[in-house]
């Protein structure tokens, strides 16, 4: 329960079952359930706070201008992305939808399963080529082109 406006309301809720299954439960017995799915959630919900915070997709987003009509997301959303990846369990963007599958991710960032392939993560930055960017990013030292396949991982380090 929480107020909201002084008034008592219901904040959310969780299913815990049938009442004999909750009798049973409290009287000792424990119920096994049917199946369970274990997901990595404290680290990634910790660093994706610090990145809305920081607002990164959205600077990034600025620069580059808004999301192209045939990308899953801007370019800002996958930087954000792979600053999260890079924080909490490094791994090539080859590898990156096999370890967001592992994580409760999707409760934080809500995106089609598609555009976590990693052929998509190249797709916004046709974009965002150095001649797009203001004259003091355009000289930085960032490697604009994608790495071959020979030196792509496919596996996290967890």
């Amino acid at each position: 329960m929480a107020r909201v406006d002084g008034k008592p309301k219901m904040a959310w809720e969780r299913y815990l079952g049938k009442a004999e299954d909750i009798e049973a439960a409290v009287a000792g017995s424990t119920a096994v359930p049917e199946r369970t799915r274990h997901l990595a959630f404290g680290d990634l919900a910790a660093t994706w706070s610090v990145i809305k915070r920081l607002g990164i997709a959205e600077i990034v987003d600025e620069v580059v201008g808004p999301r192209r009509a045939d990308a899953s997301a801007s370019v800002g959303t996958y930087i954000a992305l792979l600053v999260l990846n890079r924080v909490v369990a490094p791994c090539s963007k080859l590898g990156f939808s096999d370890w967001w599958a592992t994580t409760a991710g999707d409760r934080l960032v809500h995106l089609n399963p598609e555009a976590l392939d990693h052929r998509r993560f190249w797709t916004p930055w046709t974009r965002s080529r150095p001649a797009s960017l203001p004259r003091s990013n355009a000289s930085s030292s960032l490697a604009w082109s994608s790495p071959s396949a020979s030196t792509a991982r496919a596996s996290c380090s967890t």
